[in-house]
């Protein structure tokens, strides 16, 4: 019997690097394509109770990660494995700690959808995100803030027992999240423990989901032990949520096979309390993955990206030609328009298993809901052998690692060193009593917080100097408003905003400006004064912020969108020509261009420029902007007489 061995090794792929994150802070207002819900009459008021509760109006702290292109080197990615006789589990810490890979040897079947690239795109509410594996999402709707960051790794072991462990502080919710993998011996499965800690000292909306990535084909089904799902799509204004059943869908037939539904929409299953709650996806022959939880999670939920052409380019632009997939996900909640709310100081925990589920064909793909459901709960049963999610997270040797120090091979950021250095400097206990915050995780990005909390200044810097990073937590203000110069106003004003402070942000911005003119706080005053619907204070003070940071594609950027908007699409243009090649050259640059372009009447220029393979790599999920231009330039080119031009297939990426 092969023992479990648990090993840090390489894993190399085509990769596009993240890049930098931006230097501006989020004042935009992040923008939901599903800020609001219509809930049908048949949807319960128990059922819609946490709709729309929870959701943020900004990233803050945290910085937007749009530094990506589409250019891709082989990469090395640092992966932890876990392999024992049966399977072995590949985990990318340095990304969110994403399960890559759970490959079944006996039967030699990958259990995931293992992509073949790592391409970021603006999938998250930080923007960069990418497909595949088995993502774990805690505090926020949107993704979770690691998606594509590292997370502190340990390996513990007890009495024989292995676990590989994976941590983190996320600063919006104050929790401190764990993720626990094991495979035992001779197990058909993988265990993921999950414990959340409430550090904040209040009451805040908390929300996991796990989503799990597998192939799409066309004999994909996803089982789950529900007889009606919570059907949510995009309507143009808002999330349309209403029951539906199970298997059966009025418009386009069974909706337990994606291949079967032409635009992408979520099926949340309505698992019943006292229901086990698993959610599976098989293939034609039976076989495919299971997921099975505690009763911690009892939302379960498909994800697909819909058989349109836009659903389609999706999913190529994430991966490579002929690459597709679906996601099956496990969530604390019935939805994902809501979260939990988690008083101060509670700390939730649960366990997952996945695995292998090998169904009789014949039943897995019957018209028998009820045979179907009964199928797949005996063959994860057989998968398990006894060895449950309950069982596992009741486990005394399991119970006894998570009080137990590990033996770090990967270090996370370093905003939990930080906060622990604040909380004693306050007299508060540590974030964690066994999780290691290692100083060792200290960088520039908490340089600045360090200064403040030794010498209760900041550092002086030049004005073009960018924030290395920005501070959302309140209790930071007390030593921020002891500080002085144009950089402190500054950084004030981010946390005032990320407290919901807009007019102190705009009187220490404000200041700031009035102490040194400088191209950061400008920028800041007219993102605020788009927020006021103050048109004329939103193009000077842009206008501004582009004459002192000249090199800057996201100030240029910002500049060429209020200006479009406020109809100075001629000023723009004037501006684009004097700015720097690698400035306007930028495909965000480059699309500002075209929508002024078409603003002043040069359609046929815009067309030539949309039409010679232009990719705008950080196209946000659910944005139609190439095919709303698009389509303006051919309105005009009818309207001249002339004939129109289909849509590349290149710049559609209609889902609904």
């Amino acid at each position: 019997m092969q023992m479990t061995e648990i090993r840090v090794e390489p894993f190399v792929m085509p990769a596009a690097a993240v890049g930098p994150c931006s230097p501006l802070p989020d004042l935009k207002t992040v923008q939901y394509v599903h800020s609001t819900v219509t809930t049908a009459p048949n949807v319960s008021a128990e059922e819609a109770r946490y709709i729309g509760y929870g959701m943020v109006q900004s990233i803050l702290p945290y910085q937007i990660q749009d530094g990506y292109d589409r250019r891709k080197k082989m990469t090395s990615f640092r992966s932890v494995v876990l392999e024992n006789e049966h399977l072995k589990a590949v985990f990318l810490p340095e990304v969110g700690g994403r399960l890559w890979s759970l490959y079944q040897k006996d039967e030699q079947r990958e259990l995931l959808h293992v992509n073949p690239v790592f391409q970021p795109c603006h999938l998250a509410l930080r923007n960069a995100w990418f497909s595949g594996g088995v993502e774990w999402n805690v505090g926020i709707k949107g993704h979770t803030p690691y998606t594509c960051g590292s997370l502190h790794t340990q390996i513990v072991e007890h009495e024989g027992m292995q676990v590989l462990r994976m941590f983190e502080y996320e600063r919006i919710r104050r929790v401190v999240y764990c993720i626990e993998a094991c495979l035992p011996t001779d197990s058909k499965a993988l265990f993921v423990k999950v414990r959340i800690h409430n550090t904040a000292g209040e009451k805040v909306p908390m929300y996991w989901w796990s989503n799990i990535a597998v192939n799409e084909t066309p004999r994909t089904r996803v089982l789950a032990p529900a007889d009606e799902p919570l059907e949510c799509h995009y309507t143009g204004t808002s999330y349309w949520l209403g029951k539906v059943g199970v298997p059966e869908t009025k418009e386009e037939g069974d909706c337990t096979y994606p291949v079967n539904l032409k635009i992408s929409k979520d099926f949340f299953y309505c698992v019943p309390d006292e229901q086990r709650k698993w959610v599976a996806a098989v293939e034609a022959d039976g076989k495919g993955l299971f997921e099975a939880s505690t009763h911690h999670l009892r939302g379960r939920k498909i994800f697909q990206w819909g058989m349109g052409t836009g659903g389609r380019h999706w999913q190529e632009f994430l991966s490579q030609k002929g690459s597709a997939y679906i996601e099956i996900q496990a969530g604390m909640a019935r939805t994902q328009l809501e979260h939990i709310p988690m008083e101060a100081g509670e700390t939730w925990e649960f366990m997952e298993a996945y695995g292998q589920i090998s169904c009789v064909p014949e039943i897995a793909h019957s018209s028998d809901w009820r045979a179907v459901r009964s199928e797949a709960e005996r063959a994860i049963d057989a998968a398990l052998n006894g060895r449950t999610p309950e069982s596992m997270l009741a486990d005394e040797t399991w119970r006894a690692i998570s009080r137990k120090a590990g033996t770090p091979i990967m270090l996370g950021s370093g905003w939990g060193a930080l906060e622990n250095l604040r909380r004693s400097r306050n007299g508060q206990p540590a974030l964690s009593e066994v999780y290691d915050f290692s100083q060792a995780s200290l960088t520039d990005e908490q340089t600045d917080w360090l200064l403040l909390l030794t010498n209760g200044q900041f550092a002086e810097k030049p004005v073009q100097d960018a924030p290395a990073s920005f501070m959302g937590d309140a209790a930071w203000l007390p030593l921020m408003e002891k500080a002085d110069g144009w950089y402190a106003c500054l950084q004030r004003g981010v946390t005032r905003y990320a407290q919901g402070d807009l007019d102190g942000a705009w009187e220490e911005f404000v200041h700031s400006v009035q102490l040194q003119p400088n191209g950061w706080g400008m920028r800041n005053l007219a993102q605020l004064s788009r927020q006021k619907n103050d048109p004329k204070a939103a193009v000077e003070w842009i206008l501004g912020a582009q004459k002192f940071l000249p090199w800057d594609w996201r100030v240029a950027n910002e500049c060429g969108a209020i200006l479009n908007e406020y109809g100075q699409s001629k000023r723009f243009m004037e501006l684009l020509n004097h700015m720097p090649q690698d400035v306007r050259s930028h495909p965000r640059l480059v699309f500002q261009k075209c929508v002024a372009l078409v603003k002043l009447g040069s359609y046929e220029q815009a067309e030539t420029i949309l039409a010679d393979g232009f990719v705008l790599p950080d196209i946000r999920e659910g944005e139609v902007s190439l095919a709303a231009v698009w389509m303006e330039i051919q309105e005009k080119r009818v309207a001249d007489g002339g004939e129109a031009h289909p849509l590349p297939y290149e710049l559609d990426f209609r889902m609904h």
